[in-house]
């Protein structure tokens, strides 16, 4: 009973300087945070945020900019189920890679906007693969209804990076948890806030 009370004690004082260090002072912090759309894993970092002692209308302003539908105002030309942004390179020549050992053929589409999917859709239909791999980016996630429906119309195994897409009805997913990733950015937020200094010894 006694070490019982000891670990809770414990518990609560490490936890104590995490939600303290933002309310120590009246300031009032405020934060950028741009995005294609809104994601629900985007609330992991804002959780993430109020542990730490920032909760928006309080001590935290947000001022947040999204694409609204317009992923290209974001940055500059945008990629989808083949791409030319360096970390989609880096996924489509690691999956190519996999295909030669496989001994399967990886065909790849670019699309750079909404308007680039007709046509990329109906390539795939004309090609007729075994199955639809889809990369994950801003273009891709704007289009996950229509993606999901095409594969889903044209009965195309589908695999993706996150699990929003296989509950849109995509086949299935498999990748990096977004939500657990935000939320350990709220972690780098802080440190943003208040050691800026200290941040590259973390990262």
């Amino acid at each position: 009973m006694r070490r019982r009370g000891f670990i809770t004690l414990l518990g609560g004082a490490a936890a104590w300087p995490l939600a303290a260090r933002a309310q120590q002072t009246d300031k009032v912090w405020r934060m950028g945070f741009i995005a294609h759309g809104h994601e629900s894993f985007y609330d992991a970092l804002f959780e993430g945020l109020r542990e730490y002692g920032y909760e928006e209308g309080h001590n935290l302003i947000v001022e947040r900019r999204y694409a609204r539908g317009q992923a290209e105002r974001g940055c500059r030309a945008r990629r989808a189920l083949e791409s030319d942004q360096p970390r989609n390179r880096t996924f489509l020549e690691r999956d190519a890679g996999a295909a030669r050992k496989l001994e399967v053929t990886l065909q790849s589409h670019e699309v750079r906007g909404p308007e680039d999917f007709a046509a990329a859709f109906a390539m795939i239909a004309e090609e007729r693969p075994d199955a639809l791999l889809v990369v994950q980016d801003a273009v891709t996630m704007q289009q996950r209804n229509e993606i999901v429906d095409f594969a889903i119309q044209t009965q195309l195994p589908s695999m993706f990076q996150e699990k929003g897409w296989a509950m849109a009805g995509g086949l299935m997913s498999y990748g990096e948890n977004l939500a657990s990733m935000y939320r350990r950015a709220a972690y780098f937020v802080d440190r943003i806030f208040n050691r800026p200094s200290s941040i590259w010894s973390s990262i």
